[in-house]
């Protein structure tokens, strides 16, 4: 069939071609519809101001751009770049093979999609929905307002922020930054492999773990019940306990462990210095060194207080069940014996 150029300046070259008024059609079935369109490639369209170009190719909102074959500029403003391209909606840009992209919507690369208003997707594979942004290789920013940064990186919900390859914003204003890691509602997980895993929780170092109301700071800090805090490097805290110090151990409801390798075994035992060890219930072992059980008191570096109830003070001092010891190197081992020993001053 012939071509047909029905306006001033138009240009139709290619069997069944149409071209109106300063408008160019080049191809079969090119079809140039309004003033200053152009189109070329076999069965592309364009209309008012707007380009197609690629068989197939669509440019059918005013001022609008179709690159590619197949490639869809559907309304105002629109920009589609790439085979397939899908630009549906006003200001939309989709650059890249099957990418596709809605209402001042950007997506760039291979099946990138930016799905909501304003939504931003860059890499192939990446999802955006409304008001999100998602930058790397299958990234996702499912939720409104979320951000996923890196390979795989994933904002599932509302406000939820993951940075690093494969890091995981699983819930509503979730925040995970550092590569495997992930956080769920209100928390803040930020190191490699880090994990906030309960409501506003926060986990902050390499392969870091905080639960509900929990706080962990340190490498592989574990803060493993409600309300806890473990903080250094290998610390370990449990419910309402408080663990302060590298390799510090907090393992009792409601202990506290502060120094290197201090450890606080059971309810309500305290353990203050470089490897002290308040081992049972209600223990109380502050100095370094220093070791105290059930319901005891030690105090002092290296100080000793073994049987229940029993209270040593000063460096180097022991006392047993029932007893009392005071002063540097004290001794006070029978049963509710007790041993003073007084310096005088010079």
């Amino acid at each position: 069939m012939s071509a047909q150029a029905t306006g001033t300046s138009a240009v139709a070259i290619g069997d069944d071609t149409r071209a109106t008024d300063n408008a160019v059609a080049v191809g079969i079935s090119a079809n140039a519809t309004a003033a200053q369109a152009v189109a070329v490639g076999d069965d592309s369209v364009a209309t008012t101001q707007s380009i197609a170009t690629g068989a197939s190719a669509r440019a059918n909102g005013a001022t609008t751009v179709a690159v590619g074959y197949d490639a869809n500029a559907v309304t105002l403003n629109g920009i589609a770049v790439g085979n397939s391209a899908q630009a549906t909606d006003e200001n939309a840009t989709a650059i890249g093979a099957l990418s596709s992209a809605t209402t001042n919507a950007v997506a760039a690369g291979v099946s990138a999609s930016a799905t909501g208003a304003s939504a931003v997707a860059v890499g192939d594979d990446s999802v955006a929905t409304t008001q999100s942004i998602a930058t790397g290789a299958s990234a996702r920013a499912n939720g409104a307002t979320t951000v996923a940064v890196g390979y795989d990186a994933n904002a599932v919900t509302l406000n939820g922020i993951a940075v690093g390859n494969s890091a995981q914003a699983t819930d509503e204003n979730a925040t995970a930054i550092g590569a495997l890691s992930s956080a769920t509602t209100n928390a803040v997980a930020a190191g490699v492999s880090a994990q906030a895993t309960g409501t506003s929780a926060v986990a902050i170092g390499d392969d870091t773990r905080a639960t509900d109301n929990a706080v962990a700071v340190g490498i592989s800090a574990n803060a493993t019940a409600a309300q806890a805090v473990a903080v250094g490097d290998d610390s370990v805290a449990t419910t309402q306990s408080i663990a302060t110090g590298a390799s510090a151990r907090a393992n009792g409801a409601t202990t506290v462990a502060v120094g290197y390798d201090a450890n606080a075994v059971t309810l309500n035992g305290i353990a203050v210095g470089n490897s002290a060890q308040a081992t049972d219930e209600n223990a109380t072992a502050i100095g370094a060194l220093s070791s105290a059980t059930t319901n005891a008191v030690a105090a002092g570096v290296s100080a000793s207080a073994t049987g229940a109830s029993a209270v040593a003070v000063g460096d180097d001092s022991v006392a047993t069940t029932q007893s009392i010891a005071t002063g540097a190197s004290a001794r006070a081992t029978g049963q509710t014996s007790l041993r003073l020993v007084m310096t005088r001053m010079q």
